[in-house]
């Protein structure tokens, strides 16, 4: 398989809260910085970090298996950004 073929998602962490104005415009704006994706799911600090792996498994039982992780914040104008790091979750072959 060709790695150019794989299906990517992405794993978001948010990291902090959202600020009063955030809006259902800001998300959708945010969605578009990560449209590259086939799917997405987004950690809040509402969530427990317990629901990384689950969101790992989701990802991986749907047929993405190019996966990157990485972590959003709010600046001090309400917008949210993504921190200058991010990793590549392995996939791990069973037999």
């Amino acid at each position: 398989m060709e790695v150019n073929s794989l299906k990517k998602g992405a794993i978001i962490c948010i990291v902090g809260e959202a600020p009063d104005e955030w809006s259902e415009n800001h998300e959708i704006s945010f969605r578009e910085q990560i449209s590259k994706f086939q799917a997405i799911r987004i950690i809040t600090p509402q969530v427990s970090s317990f629901q990384m792996l689950n969101h790992w498994l989701q990802l991986l039982s749907n047929g993405i298996t190019d996966i990157v992780i990485a972590m959003a914040e709010f600046n001090g104008n309400g917008k949210l950004e993504f921190a200058e790091k991010s990793c590549k979750l392995p996939l791990i072959g069973m037999s």
